[in-house]
């Protein structure tokens, strides 16, 4: 891969070789985080080469690669509706590995689709995305998630209160797949 300038987006990613469609491209480098290390670490402003992985069911399970120190080409990949490349997650080994979605020629520049909630939550579209993130589908989703929120934090609704969730939530993983091992089919 070579970094060059791509114009309004900054820096981006492009192919040094032709690829051909499923092949393996690189993989996304940086510093494998949890959830805790995240908001310590972007409690002001938002984080810009940071990837998630996923989480599970326990608090402060998710993941993260944040390559804000990396200076592997991967950082510059940037967004495109019709990206040529798709991520692979592995979460277990903390990987996202980059496979071609078709042949990309030497020189096009790599990209994978950040994804509609990536631009929701920041309250902009991208220049070559046609999907609606209008202001006011924008704020739609944001109340939608507000109401979800307040709902399941509203003990009045749900017979168990917060305090007595948390009491009967699993401490940790090993708890957890005892929990889900014993667990009776449903």
């Amino acid at each position: 891969m070579d970094v060059a300038d791509c114009g309004p987006k900054g820096l981006g990613a492009f192919a040094a070789e032709a690829c051909v469609s499923g092949s393996y491209v690189c993989d996304y480098v940086g510093e494998s985080i949890d959830f805790v290390e995240r908001a310590t670490r972007y409690q002001r402003d938002p984080p810009a080469y940071l990837f998630h992985l996923g989480g599970g069911a326990i608090a402060g399970s998710h993941r993260f690669i944040d390559a804000v120190a990396s200076t592997h080409a991967s950082r510059a990949i940037n967004h495109a509706q019709h990206a040529n490349l798709e991520p692979v997650i592995d979460f277990d080994a903390r990987r996202v590995s980059f496979y071609a979605l078709r042949d990309i020629a030497e020189g096009d520049e790599l990209t994978f689709d950040y994804g509609e909630e990536y631009w929701l939550q920041r309250g902009f579209a991208p220049a070559d995305d046609d999907r609606d993130y209008s202001p006011a589908r924008v704020a739609a989703e944001r109340s939608k998630l507000a109401a979800a929120q307040r709902s399941s934090g509203d003990a009045g609704s749900n017979p168990l209160s917060r305090r007595r969730r948390r009491e009967r939530a699993p401490k940790d993983a090993a708890a957890l797949a005892a929990l889900l091992r014993d667990r009776p089919e449903r």
